[in-house]
């Protein structure tokens, strides 16, 4: 899936026609949702500001937005509260680059919560993936390295709550 494509699924788009002021509005909407200031997460918040950005690249030479679909299997509102169980799995870090959100660290006594999240384990990256559109069946996989990844799409480390230790 191109970057365009998981910017349509993020943003929840089905069939019809879009120009930029009717994404600046799915985006108001998501934002005043999602931001953190009002109740919602920063990694949410983060994957929607990207979706974004790729959305307004497209009509930097585009009138409008033209989404014809024969199956509507894309167009699905993710529910990002996946995040704040993450935020509690003690030991874990928390990365997001670009659409994706990566969990290293100690995840070993996490993974069976990590899993039924919707989580994939990369064996090569020792790491666990998660993005919107991978379950999508076009999906496919890439050889990039982890330093790789955080150069062409940036990263950000999300912190953690820290929980008290029983004793």
């Amino acid at each position: 899936m191109n970057k365009l494509e998981n910017a349509i699924v993020i943003f929840g788009l089905k069939n019809g026609q879009y120009t930029i002021n009717d994404i600046k509005q799915t985006y108001r909407k998501l934002a005043s949702i999602n931001h953190p200031d009002k109740g919602g997460n920063t990694e949410t918040m983060q994957l929607i500001n990207t979706a974004f950005a790729e959305l307004c690249k497209y009509f930097v030479t585009n009138q409008t937005l033209d989404i014809n679909q024969d199956n509507n299997e894309t167009a699905h509102n993710f529910d990002f509260s996946f995040l704040d169980t993450l935020k509690t799995l003690h030991g874990v870090i928390i990365e997001v680059c670009g659409y994706w959100v990566w969990l290293s660290g100690n995840t070993y006594p996490h993974r069976e919560t990590i899993n039924n999240l919707g989580f994939k384990f990369s064996g090569a990256k020792k790491s666990w993936y998660w993005s919107p559109t991978i379950n999508i069946t076009n999906y496919k996989r890439g050889s990039k390295s982890m330093k790789q990844i955080r150069k062409d799409y940036g990263s950000k480390i999300i912190e953690t709550e820290l929980q008290p230790v029983i004793n």
